[in-house]
């Protein structure tokens, strides 16, 4: 399919989440202060200074997914949870989404607590949601950053952090303070903190409505990738592996249910499936767009998918459409090559030296990948012609449809989804670029017009 108008910015606004990531390789696990009141340094009110930027920052580049009712959605569970607690000094509970396909969540220690679109689409219901946001109200809560922060300053890594800052692209304009509680936030902190986040957190939802099961849900589903994981788990030396983080979490639940039958029963509340996925129905179109543009094309499809299951509306058929046609000339379940490791060195070499479009007429042009991309094509077309049954005006699944019939080479096709697209929104914001396709696939039906050009 087209790219979206988007795409490229999109790609340049989440390297600076990615760049900013790569200062974690100067920090280690670092010994921490033992547990007492906590009181505000001229170095910790320096630290909140700077870390004020980043939310602008996120919001002048575009990273933040802007929708009312989603943001109403994630505010009102994350106050559900803090309902009751002590207010913090120099702490604003606000909750937000960022737009990135990646399956992660992070606070910064003023309180703003950020959950990816990729998280979001992932989790099964609002329980396990309300489980990731309590982990992350407890790095707030219990002042992991600026105790991190304090640590890491007495020792001696400060040239590293400097070194690397110096070359760090994307995070122009922070302080080096805000660029150390960014990359922090984003890869996690030690393991004994990363536990007591975990271990509070689950205690948190314990007293809260929800069902505190869902914490282990949450982390399982984590253990789910889609696609072949290419990075596997990059962070993990100093944060406890999931499987482990899984079994202690189980463990504690097992202790805590000493609570009375009537109060677990009451703390059911938010594993209804099928309402949560139509909660997010809207974010998770929007992330399957996210996972396409960043090659993550079985994620795509397994969450078009399940939007199907829920509501097989015009909206979701094609959505679902747009993943399968993306997906290409790859088969849905990964091969047992492809899981190895050597296929997985083969892949990550690839993802170095091809662009996407390389990659994927590379595997077209063999005849097992031509074979697959037939066969996506064509269940394309039918998710398309699916959705404009149920809505014919429906302009996204014209100009999908028009997308496809011009990577088939099928031409007039093309040029007359294309028109249905463009007349059904006049005022599209790549009218423009739709106008310029029509326009060289007409010169394609005219004999020798290429040749005269």
């Amino acid at each position: 399919m087209i790219p979206h108008l988007l795409s490229g910015s999109r790609r340049k606004q989440r390297a600076f989440l990615l760049s900013v990531c790569m200062l974690s390789f100067t920090i280690i696990a670092t010994a921490q202060e033992p547990a007492e009141p906590f009181r505000f340094g001229k170095f910790d009110l320096e630290l909140l200074d700077q870390v004020k930027q980043l939310d602008k920052k996120f919001d002048d580049q575009g990273l933040v997914y802007k929708d009312a009712e989603m943001n109403a959605y994630l505010d009102r569970i994350g106050h559900t949870l803090i309902k009751g607690e002590e207010k913090l000094e120099n702490v604003d509970w606000q909750f937000h989404i960022l737009r990135d396909p990646s399956v992660n969540a992070f606070a910064l220690p003023n309180g703003s607590v950020y959950v990816f679109t990729g998280l979001l689409a992932r989790m099964e219901n609002e329980s396990q949601l309300a489980a990731i946001l309590a982990h992350e109200i407890v790095h707030v809560r219990n002042r992991h950053t600026y105790r991190s922060y304090r640590s890491y300053r007495k020792k001696t890594l400060t040239v590293n952090l400097l070194t690397a800052a110096a070359g760090l692209a994307g995070a122009e304009g922070l302080g080096i303070a805000a660029q150390f509680i960014l990359t922090i936030s984003v890869i996690g902190y030690s393991r004994d903190l990363e536990k007591e986040a975990d271990l509070d957190g689950a205690e948190l939802i314990c007293e809260s409505p929800y069902d505190p099961e869902a914490m282990v849900g949450a982390l399982e589903c984590l253990q789910q990738p889609y696609d072949v994981d290419l990075d596997g788990e990059p962070f993990y030396s100093d944060h406890p592996k999931t499987k482990d983080r899984v079994n202690y979490v189980r463990e504690f639940l097992a202790k805590s249910a000493a609570k009375s039958a009537a109060g677990r029963e009451e703390q059911k509340s938010g594993t209804n499936k099928e309402k949560y996925q139509l909660d997010i129905a809207g974010l998770t179109r929007h992330n399957i767009q996210l996972d396409i543009d960043d090659g993550r094309y079985r994620t795509a499809v397994t969450l078009g998918k399940r939007l199907i299951e829920i509501q097989p509306s015009a909206a979701n058929h094609t959505a679902l459409a747009d993943a399968y046609a993306a997906l290409g000339p790859r088969a849905f379940e990964p091969t047992a090559e492809e899981r190895s490791d050597k296929g997985k060195g083969e892949a990550r070499k690839r993802r170095n030296k091809l662009t996407l479009v390389e990659e994927e007429r590379n595997l077209a042009s063999t005849p097992s990948g031509g074979e697959l991309q037939k066969a996506n094509y064509e269940e394309s077309e039918k998710l398309y012609r699916r959705a404009l049954e149920s809505d014919p005006g429906f302009a996204m699944a014209w100009r999908g449809l028009g997308a496809l019939f011009e990577k088939r080479d099928q031409s007039q096709n093309a040029i007359d989804a294309y028109r249905k697209y463009i007349e059904l929104r006049p005022s599209a914001m790549d009218r423009l670029l739709i106008m310029r396709r029509i326009k060289n696939l007409e010169t394609k039906l005219v004999p020798g017009a290429e040749k005269q050009q």
